[in-house]
């Protein structure tokens, strides 16, 4: 019998740092993520940043549908999410949390800022969606109106929430979503939810979200920034 030849196996160093792409579609399963406790050796930031470069990209993916409303990101976008992401690993402290949780809470905001800067400019008028003259601002001036600012925090708290239950397995996700209202839709009982999912009890239901909810909490930092 003829012994069958594996392929090669592509070396992740001999491709160019800049290949985002190139590096994302390639074997980087073997890339240290975290702190080894049994040799105690830490990763330097550039393995943190190709270890955590998938999550870069659907946080990248993420910002850039939103934003835009197209479902896939320009390459230098994907660059620009992983520039951030090799910064933000440089000022890394393994002793305070989780990359992936650090990346999820800082990430998101500064994605979301360098898509909005870079948006084509446009020429429509401003009086012509106010119908003035532009004479007295005062007069557009809504007093009852949200501060923006807590309107930007609050999207991206839902961003920050959004990214970490793509952590969790999906219909995990889905019933913490149904629980706690986050698709606008008002939450649902754990009896409602086990009947959506067809559990005879809701004690399925109330195990599985219990499970997310863990997991979530494992990470402080996270469950202190939401």
């Amino acid at each position: 019998m003829t012994e069958r030849v594996k392929p090669a196996r592509i070396n992740i160093n001999d491709i160019p740092i800049t290949d985002i792409f190139g590096l994302h579609l390639h074997d980087i399963d073997d890339i240290p993520v975290g702190v080894d406790y049994q040799t105690g050796i830490t990763p330097t930031p550039e393995q943190l940043s190709l270890g955590h470069l998938r999550l870069s990209i659907k946080m990248a993916t993420h910002a850039y549908r939103r934003q835009t409303g197209e479902c896939d990101p320009y390459p230098d976008v994907v660059q620009d999410a992983y520039e951030m992401m090799v910064r933000r690993a440089r000022k890394y402290d393994p002793t305070r949390g989780k990359f992936s949780t650090y990346l999820v809470n800082c990430l998101p905001l500064a994605l979301n800022t360098r898509i909005v800067q870079n948006r084509p400019p446009s020429t429509l008028s401003l009086s012509e969606l106010t119908f003035d003259d532009g004479d007295d601002l005062r007069d557009v001036r809504d007093d009852t109106a949200r501060d923006p600012l807590d309107i930007v925090l609050e999207r991206e708290k839902r961003d920050a929430i959004d990214t970490a239950l793509d952590l969790v397995p999906a219909r995990t996700e889905r019933m913490m979503r149904m629980y706690f209202g986050l698709d606008g839709n008002g939450g649902l009982t754990e009896q409602e939810i086990a009947d959506k999912f067809g559990f005879k009890t809701r004690a399925n239901s109330s195990h599985f979200i219990g499970l997310g909810i863990n997991a979530l909490r494992r990470d402080s930092a996270f469950m202190n920034s939401v």
